[in-house]
């Protein structure tokens, strides 16, 4: 008897704890019941290897707080993917799943280019790696995308951070200024003016250098 309810309490142990991880926020698990309930399928192709498989592409958006959520779905591969954004943010935080629904891999972007710590797990839960790409950018001399954010707050009231006040972003070797330096493309500065604003910033100090002529390129 005595048995039977440790198996019990045990249950209702791991099922809280699967619960928790769902509803805290820390995206550990892939939540296939909410998905279930609310996917739509987006793409639906036969296999190029296998005309006998689909190959199915399924989704759910959602809003939770101040934040944007996409989940999707691969089939026949099992592959499951969460995107967290802030609403209007700059910033993605990708997290990828086993079959089993355990995280995989975390990774931030900041305008499509990797940021912060990268995280990769077994399927079992365990740390196998770190990628530490701000370590990676210091290492190079250079200062962070998140330092020239910073400055150009202060220098031009423009924060990168929010997705509406940024086009692009590309760290190049500019040979006329003889420095690797970011270069920074912005909407025009007033409603209805089609100049972009293009901002050179060292890369190495992260302060202004000057402003260029942007062009859009889409």
């Amino acid at each position: 008897m005595k048995n039977f309810i440790s198996v019990v309490l045990l249950l209702f142990s791991t099922i809280s704890c699967l619960s928790q991880s769902k509803s805290n926020g820390d995206y550990k698990l892939f939540d296939i019941d909410t998905f279930n309930k609310n996917k739509k399928i987006v793409s639906s192709i036969r296999d190029a290897t296998d005309t006998l498989k689909l190959v199915i592409l399924e989704t759910y958006d959602f809003k939770k707080g101040d934040s944007l959520l996409h989940m999707e779905k691969y089939s026949p591969v099992e592959y499951y993917q969460l995107t967290r954004s802030r609403i209007g943010g700059s910033f993605k935080i990708n997290y990828y799943y086993y079959p089993n629904y355990n995280l995989k891999m975390k990774t931030y972007f900041f305008l499509d280019r990797p940021v912060g710590i990268h995280k990769e797990y077994s399927d079992k839960g365990d740390l196998l790696k770190e990628v530490d790409y701000d370590k990676m950018t210091r290492d190079r001399g250079y200062v962070s995308i998140l330092e020239v954010a910073k400055n150009m707050r202060k220098d031009f009231n423009i924060n990168i951070e929010n997705e509406s006040e940024i086009l692009r972003i590309e760290v190049v070797n500019d040979e006329n200024l003889n420095k690797v330096v970011y270069k920074i493309v912005c909407p025009p500065k007033y409603t209805g003016s089609g100049q972009l604003r293009g901002f050179i910033y060292d890369a190495i100090t992260g302060k202004f250098i000057q402003e260029y002529r942007a062009f859009n390129l889409n």
